[in-house]
């Protein structure tokens, strides 16, 4: 395998994993640079949905052959929040909490929007039947849970925006 000469946004590259197999990526953006060169990136696992920091020399030319096998994994992303203070990016804290509270759990929602293999959903949902009523009530809401930590606020423009930048294209 050749090491990566560039690493640009959404560019599709390979890493090794602690077993000695590999796993496509997808570059998500620079964290750090070093001389103008990237020395971290954030990647995102396109066949199993994980996002990590890498190191620059990690990452490794996909073949072409590789780059064209459909992505495995899909990106759910819970809408109409946004990370404080209009950032962008969620911060590691509000990530970690949240994985935390979602992982091994069966969410249901209501796809608003997609595009590839990304999803919006409002709700983003667990439910739990209470026994004996016949009934099904909400044990978590992802962004009224982002909400109620303090990680995130309401974007109540957020689908109106990626309707604007979807068709303004």
């Amino acid at each position: 395998q050749r090491q990566c000469s560039s690493a640009d946004k959404y560019d599709i590259c390979v890493i090794k994993t602690i077993d000695n197999g590999y796993q496509r990526v997808r570059i998500e953006k620079v964290v750090e640079k070093e001389f103008e060169r990237p020395k971290k990136l954030q990647v995102f696992g396109i066949d199993n949905g994980f996002t990590r920091t890498v190191k620059f020399e990690e990452l490794l030319v996909c073949a072409e052959e590789f780059k064209k096998v459909p992505h495995q994994a899909i990106e759910v992303i819970a809408c109409c929040v946004r990370p404080v203070e209009k950032g962008t990016s969620w911060t590691h804290e509000a990530s970690y909490a949240m994985e935390k509270k979602v992982k091994g759990k069966i969410l249901e929602g209501r796809v608003k929007f997609s595009l590839q293999n990304t999803i919006w959903v409002d709700p983003l949902i667990e439910k739990e039947l209470l026994e004996g009523m016949q009934t099904r009530t909400y044990t978590l809401d992802v962004a009224r849970d982002l909400l109620n930590s303090g990680f995130a606020e309401k974007n109540l423009t957020h689908l109106e925006n990626l309707r604007k930048l979807l068709y303004d294209v």
